[in-house]
């Protein structure tokens, strides 16, 4: 563990916005990635007692919108005389589920050594003043006739004393806020400066990562470089493992060969009318990251860079927002037909796109070394935690 310097921050703040972004299972990559940093220089990770039970309230409407769905799917059964045991068995679950949800996800956050810090008394008289004031977190807005129609704030602003009030004996030592809540936001930076914090405001998960990484000499991006390189080097151990799944994905659209409206965004001229996609390969682990390692069971996060072989006519100048779909070795299984319009003229081609894949890799320890005992592949980004794992490609980009 190296000691940090000033300027890394010893106390990182999740607020509400940050803790919404992790979803139910309170993870993702770029989570994964601020618990490395958290392991290197020995920081807290800490959320206000106020954003906690924000985010406890999202939750618990998750389960009862849950909840209500099987009751209508139970109703709506009924009426074809279909009674399903099965339902009500899946009812009395969520129900007690519902019960025990503070408690389901407090212990999420105990296990990743979240600190969830208590509301503290707060001044009234400077509550009010600055309500009245409109002074950040609150704010107004009037209607014509100058009539105010609303008032927010109040719940920032408790969130902004739970900060302050945590980080008021060590002032001089660095914290950083992850609020996506812009008027909070100026909040942090207004009060830090009166009270001389060393008080810095990120808007995601992700930009905290690249702030905290600013401050980090080049002996960290070697440990961040060996990492990824063995984590892509125990992927690669299962080659094979890792191309019979991408042989799984039997059909891919027109955006994610790179075509379409997403080659339009990115100034290409020349875009290609598909007309048969013959193949998929696998090419390269483009990047990786490997989670908890230290235990017997851990799991790899990756990216994979694919070859799609296809055979396409260019379509100069032209794009629609409807894509085509394709089945991998065979033809169109939607067709824009204003595209292939546009495009009939001209001579087909075959040509290699390039394709990137998502993956999550799960391993075993077993007679000291890893085995590999499940494997998934996915076209698209269905769940945070595959969310930017460009980042680590970004983070060791130049080192050797």
């Amino acid at each position: 563990m190296c000691p940090p310097p000033s300027e890394w921050p010893r106390k990182v703040f999740l607020e509400s916005t940050a803790l919404f972004r992790l979803g139910p299972r309170l993870e993702n990559v770029d989570f994964a990635e601020l618990q490395r940093f958290q392991e290197l220089i020995d920081f807290e990770l800490i959320v206000a007692e106020v954003s906690w039970r924000e985010y406890l309230r999202r939750r618990e409407k998750e389960a009862r919108d849950c909840i209500a769905k099987i009751r209508q799917c139970r109703a709506d059964l009924a009426k074809h005389d279909q009674i399903y045991g099965e339902l009500e068995e899946a009812e009395k679950k969520a129900l007690a589920h519902l019960d025990h949800v503070s408690q389901h996800f407090l212990g999420k956050v105990e296990s990743f050594g979240i600190i969830i810090a208590p509301t503290p008394a707060v001044n009234i008289h400077m509550l009010l003043e600055m309500s009245l004031t409109n002074e950040p977190p609150f704010e107004d807005s009037q209607s014509d006739s100058g009539e105010k129609t609303k008032e927010k704030g109040f719940r920032d602003a408790l969130i902004l004393f739970t900060v302050l009030e945590n980080i008021k004996n060590q002032p001089q030592e660095a914290a950083l806020i992850v609020t996506n809540d812009t008027r909070l936001g100026e909040a942090f930076r207004v009060q830090g400066s009166k009270l001389g914090m060393k008080l810095d405001v990120v808007q995601d998960l992700q930009k905290a990562n690249l702030h905290i990484d600013a401050t980090l000499d080049a002996w960290y991006r070697g440990v961040i470089k060996r990492e990824a390189d063995e984590a892509k080097g125990m992927l690669l151990r299962y080659h094979d493992q890792l191309s019979e799944r991408i042989q799984e994905i039997k059909e891919l659209t027109e955006s994610e060969l790179g075509q379409g409206p997403l080659a339009a965004l990115s100034g290409d001229e020349t875009r290609l009318d598909i007309q048969e996609l013959r193949s998929l390969a696998f090419d390269d682990v483009e990047s990786a990251l490997w989670k908890d390692r230290d235990k017997d069971k851990s799991r790899i996060l990756f990216r994979v860079r694919c070859r799609a072989r296809v055979i396409a006519r260019e379509r100069p100048g032209y794009f629609s927002w409807n894509p085509t779909s394709f089945s991998v070795g065979g033809g169109k299984t939607s067709v824009n037909r204003l595209a292939a319009l546009a495009s009939l003229n001209t001579p087909s081609i075959e040509k290699d796109l390039p394709v990137s894949l998502y993956g999550e890799a799960q391993l075993e320890r077993q007679n000291e070394d890893w085995q590999l005992v499940g494997l998934k592949v996915d076209k698209s980004l269905p769940e945070p935690e595959w969310i930017e794992l460009q980042r680590l490609v970004v983070l060791t980009k130049g080192i050797d």
